[in-house]
């Protein structure tokens, strides 16, 4: 999402709308470059997308069966 600056002259600057910045998805990570100017985006395409997910519950108890600490 995104706010446009219409006015930055005064003490307070006068915004518009929020509108979408980015309709894409697919999007896997994304992060501001240190000037602000630019963001980078990891994507996957849309064939590849995951239609499920995967809740475990009780991992820790796999997880001492897997790796046993005594």
């Amino acid at each position: 999402m995104r706010v446009p600056v219409l006015d930055a002259s005064g003490s307070m600057p006068r915004l518009g709308r929020v509108e979408l910045a980015l309709a894409k998805t697919g999007i896997s990570a994304f992060d501001l470059s240190p000037d602000g100017q630019r963001f980078a985006i990891s994507r996957f395409s849309d064939q590849s997308a995951s239609r499920e997910i995967h809740v475990v519950l009780n991992w820790h108890e796999e997880l001492r069966r897997l790796v046993p600490t005594e």
